[in-house]
């Protein structure tokens, strides 16, 4: 009898464990095409200069607008031309001469902001 009931509690711990395993499974599934930066060319540009931001999975579907930060302002930058592997955008007017941090807010159900390790430093 206690063997049934420990082989018992033993299945129940190996069906959680699967059940645990595969939504791991998909969750690395799905960070997979989670957009990121490798760099920025130039890595330094003035207002209205047009840069270029390369990386993976950054076309429309996967990232909905481009960030530049000095962790105290967010300015969105006009992206004018976006693809799978770079997106080009301007540096904004309201751009103080600073080094700024680039960030992108995803696109779909749940958007969330995504801190890239790529700077761009604005200069006068």
């Amino acid at each position: 009898m206690t063997y049934t009931i420990i082989s018992r509690i033993l299945l129940v711990l190996v069906m959680v464990a699967g059940v645990s395993l595969g939504s791991d499974t998909r969750d690395v599934k799905d960070r997979q095409g989670c957009p990121f930066l490798n760099t920025v060319e130039p890595t330094r540009g003035r207002v209205g200069d047009l840069v270029t931001a390369l990386g993976q999975y950054l076309d429309k579907s996967r990232v909905r607008e481009l960030y530049l930060t000095d962790a105290k302002t967010d300015l969105k930058v006009q992206i004018t031309e976006q693809s799978e592997g770079f997106i080009k955008f301007k540096i904004p007017a309201e751009a103080k001469p600073d080094r700024y941090r680039l960030t992108i807010l995803t696109a779909g159900p749940e958007p969330s902001l995504l801190e890239q390790p790529v700077f761009l430093t604005v200069e006068q």
